[in-house]
């Protein structure tokens, strides 16, 4: 819990939250994600493709939604967490009980033609959706302004939206589906046990 003062039995604690680092003095980390082999199909599943929680996300979500849809976009969302009364029947939209399985996550996510994202508003860093979006070539739509500041952002591969309605729908059918973001395993879990080779010899001076 990092309102509690740092564990005396650790060496080392840290964050990939920028937000949480400033606020308790945690070193900070990016997020980190191996890349898998995926099959590709030759027609894509979706135009705009969400998995995850609604939490309080599900207007924004709606929002989205009829935004994409109305544009004539195919979406796909796979939603956990939903009320039954809250359950919309709408087409390409799946409600469940059970988080889709990683790997069929990422089949969905390879085979869309643009993902989508919404952050909770107080979060400073890369969500794993970011993540695989560069890994895997997607474009993707977000409302985290905090993309702006990696490397990889590019206004032709990121849009980024405060009201789901503003979203511009050309950006998702420009193009055919695939962007190239020059990764170069910049999320390597192997980066992460750098960080954690040069926080440990800041903190006690010799290399591990």
């Amino acid at each position: 819990n990092p309102e509690l003062p740092q564990n005396p039995i650790l060496d080392l604690e840290m964050t990939y939250d920028e937000g949480e680092s400033a606020k308790y003095g945690f070193p900070h980390f990016s997020e980190y994600e191996s890349k898998i082999d995926i099959p590709i199909t030759d027609d894509f599943k979706s135009d705009v493709f969400f998995a995850g929680r609604a939490k309080d996300r599900l207007p924004a979500l709606l929002d989205a939604y009829h935004t994409l849809s109305d544009a004539g976009l195919k979406v796909y969302y796979f939603l956990t967490g939903v009320p039954k009364e809250q359950q919309i029947e709408l087409p390409g939209v799946e409600y469940a009980q059970r988080n889709m399985s990683y790997r069929e996550m990422l089949y969905h996510t390879v085979n869309t033609r643009c993902v989508l994202e919404i952050t909770q508003a107080a979060q400073k860093g890369y969500t794993s959706r970011f993540l695989e979006a560069v890994m895997y070539g997607k474009k993707i739509i977000s409302n985290s302004p905090y993309l702006k500041q990696s490397k990889f952002y590019s206004p032709d591969k990121v849009q980024i939206v405060n009201n789901m309605y503003d979203i511009d729908v050309d950006f998702i059918k420009e193009g055919n589906g695939f962007v190239d973001y020059n990764y170069n395993g910049e999320f390597s879990p192997f980066r992460v046990l750098d960080r954690i080779d040069e926080e440990l010899v800041k903190k006690f001076g010799l290399p591990i």
